[in-house]
C-alpha cells in the first residue's frame, strides 16, 4: 500500500474515532465540522513529515582559525611577495616604507585574529605575545636597516605566523 493511501485511512480511521467518542459521551457532534477539522490537522502533520524528510540539515562554515587561514588569498601577502619579486633584492625607500607598514598592519591583524588583542590599546599584553624580536621590529620609528634582505624577512615572516 502507498504512503499517501496509508495516511488517508489514518486520517479516515481518526476522524471515525473522534466522532464515536463525541457521540458516546453524549456531545452530539456536528459530523462535518469535527471530521473537516481533523482532516485539516492531518493535513498540516502530512505536510510538516514530508518537508522535513526533503529538507537537508543546514551546514555550519567552520569558523575556527585554521579554517580562516586556509580559505582564500591574503592579498597584503600576495603584494608583498610580488614587491620582493620585483624587487630583486633592494627595494626603494617608498618600497622599504609600504613593506614595513605592511608587516606592521600583519602583525596587527594576526593579533586581532589569533588573541584577540589590539596592540593600539593593550601593550603590554600584545608585547608578551609578540616576543622582543617583533616588538622591536613595531617599535621602530623608521623600518629597520637591512630588514628587506631575504633572510631576514623570511625570519620575520617565521616570527609573525608563530603570534
Amino acid at each position: 500500500m502507498s504512503t499517501w493511501r496509508r495516511r488517508v485511512i489514518v486520517i479516515a480511521l481518526a476522524a471515525a474515532g473522534i466522532d464515536s467518542v463525541m457521540v458516546g459521551a453524549g456531545m452530539g457532534p456536528n459530523l462535518v465540522v469535527v471530521s473537516a477539522l481533523v482532516a485539516l490537522a492531518a493535513v498540516a502533520v502530512w505536510l510538516a513529515f514530508d518537508l522535513a524528510a526533503e529538507v537537508e540539515p543546514a551546514v555550519r562554515p567552520d569558523t575556527s582559525p585554521a579554517a580562516r587561514r586556509a580559505v582564500g588569498v591574503d592579498w597584503s601577502v600576495s603584494t608583498m611577495v610580488l614587491q620582493l619579486q620585483t624587487g630583486n633584492e633592494r627595494f626603494e625607500d617608498e618600497s622599504a616604507h609600504q613593506l614595513y607598514h605592511g608587516l606592521v598592519s600583519l602583525i596587527d591583524d594576526q593579533l586581532l585574529a589569533e588573541h584577540r588583542v589590539d596592540r593600539a590599546t593593550d601593550h603590554e599584553l600584545a608585547w608578551a605575545i609578540m616576543g622582543a624580536e617583533l616588538t622591536r621590529f613595531v617599535s621602530a620609528r623608521q623600518p629597520p636597516r637591512g630588514f628587506t634582505a631575504p633572510r631576514t624577512l623570511a625570519h620575520i615572516v617565521t616570527l609573525i605566523e608563530g603570534v
